[in-house]
């Protein structure tokens, strides 16, 4: 079969199958919120420089994703399934790079199986369907590698160089982060391959100057409309806390062992984890000698794989995202050991553990009815003034915002607020005087927690308005026993809405 023929199978299944029940509530995760609602707020402002959410401006990322959200909300209508449909986009043009690159490196199967372990991926897969910034982040910089590697294979210096423009978009989006990534992996393969001529030039000269035009207008832009503000903002926060903050401890070297399990060691179960069910064979694919057009392939390979990996196991913040930009040379190690003669008997046995996986993971998250119940049920009841509490981990604060949002006809109100003043979390040790209020507040709360945390006598003085069952939160291995007897019932709960006034 061409090659053109397989890109084209892979992008309309991948669209297909990233695609699918997109617009549940239920899969909503991490900052979706933050990006959806200031995309609809630069969409009702007309203020396209500055990224709000409510009355707080957003400094903390750069705005080209904002941008790429309002343009999907303007061509597909005001819906989450039209703000995640960036990362779906986004995701199924990352498979289809990682497919190119495949055909570079290796034979077309092993490319073929590249793209679908990147798609099947569970990691990837999450993230492909979420209104956040990191599949975008991930493509960019999968297209500066692909761009560069292809001027370097081909001698054309002229595609080396373009490979700045997503480089600068990178930046755009998420800061400088791409290029710091981008440089140590190709200073890393040109040293190990010994391929100076591929920095020799003026190519990463003009490159540099490339990326520092797309990427400053913007925060000179900020600069002008916000001041000092601004400038505080990208000292204190983005230059001291987090570039002075993720420096590690030199003293905590001292103790090499336990700074090797700390840091070094932080991301090993996170990658066979976040990866399965691939990465579960991720060990024999490391060890096993990649099969490829190459040895320069191979070196390119391993060095984006290592300096990814080893870059953020070194930084003191520790997220589960940042291994998404080491997910697609992963793709290619894990491909390079199943395309032997028995790959199609593996491949259709990890698919199908895949599929578990997700109907285990992903189809119990897609059963909102719980929040969806209780928010009817809030709306008809609230006032502006009135707070919600939170007060069992079963309960997500973001989505609750977001079923309450949804409520009302416009984006926004005139006030810019929520619909409710929401924000009151009840934990454990603010849970009794929240219901003890003077005013009328309301509390989402399951039934365990109820009768452990509420004392009896209080007890008698609430109002149960509403009940749902919802699903347990719990950790892996308590879970396993449950999952192995099949006894599905016992994964759910019961959860009360409760006030402390009837009316």
């Amino acid at each position: 079969m061409k090659p053109y023929i397989i890109a084209l199978i892979l992008v309309l299944g991948c669209l297909a199958f990233l695609a699918f029940n997109l617009g549940d509530l239920g899969l909503m995760k991490g900052d979706e919120n933050y990006y959806f609602s200031s995309a609809r707020r630069m969409i009702t402002d007309g203020d396209w420089i500055t990224p709000r959410y409510h009355h707080h401006i957003r400094f903390e990322k750069p705005v080209l994703y904002y941008w790429v959200v309002v343009l999907f909300l303007k061509l597909f209508g005001t819906s989450w399934a039209a703000a995640r449909m960036t990362s779906v986009l986004f995701g199924t043009l990352t498979v289809l790079l990682t497919y190119l690159m495949g055909l570079r490196f290796f034979a077309k199967k092993p490319a073929f199986l590249s793209a679908i372990i990147l798609a099947t991926s569970f990691l990837f897969f999450q993230y492909a369907r979420l209104t956040v910034i990191d599949i975008t982040f991930l493509f960019l910089v999968t297209f500066s590698f692909y761009l560069f590697i292809k001027g370097d294979a081909e001698d054309k210096r002229s595609i080396i160089f373009l490979s700045s423009i997503p480089l600068g978009l990178s930046v755009m989006a998420k800061g400088p982060i791409g290029v710091a990534i981008f440089l140590m992996t190709v200073l890393i393969y040109v040293i190990r391959s010994k391929r100076y001529r591929a920095l020799i030039g003026p190519q990463f000269i003009f490159g540099a100057f490339v990326v520092l035009l797309i990427s400053l207008p913007w925060p000179y832009a900020m600069f002008k409309l916000h001041g000092r503000e601004y400038l505080n903002h990208l000292w204190e926060i983005e230059a001291v806390d987090k570039v002075a903050g993720s420096m590690l401890n030199i003293g905590e070297i001292k103790a090499l062992p336990l700074y090797i399990i700390k840091h070094l060691g932080y991301y090993i179960p996170v990658v066979i984890f976040s990866f399965a069910p691939w990465s579960l064979f991720l060990p024999f694919g490391i060890f096993k000698k990649l099969k490829v057009n190459k040895d320069n392939n191979r070196l390119f390979i391993l060095s984006w794989f290592w300096t990814v990996f080893i870059f953020f196991s070194l930084v003191s913040f520790k997220h589960t995202h940042y291994m998404l930009l080491l997910s697609v040379p992963l793709a290619m190690i894990m491909a390079n050991f199943f395309s032997g003669k028995r790959a199609a008997n593996v491949i259709a046995v990890i698919t199908m553990v895949v599929y578990l996986s997700l109907a285990g993971f992903i189809m119990p998250a897609l059963d909102d009815g719980a929040m969806k119940a209780f928010s009817l049920k809030l709306a008809s009841e609230i006032t502006m003034d009135q707070e919600v509490g939170i007060a069992s981990r079963e309960f997500n604060l973001k989505k609750l915002g977001v079923h309450l949002n949804n409520l009302i006809t416009m984006p926004y109100e005139s006030s810019g607020d929520d619909f409710a003043q929401y924000k009151q979390r009840a934990r454990a040790d603010k849970l009794l005087p929240f219901l003890e209020s003077d005013e009328r507040v309301f509390c989402l709360i399951t039934k365990k927690d109820y009768i452990n945390t509420v004392p009896e006598d209080l007890r008698k003085r609430l109002y149960i308005l509403e009940t749902n069952p919802v699903w347990k939160k719990f950790k892996l291995k308590s879970a396993l026993p449950v999952i192995l007897e099949a006894d599905w019932k016992s994964l759910k709960e019961e959860a009360y809405l409760i006030s402390n006034r009837r009316q």
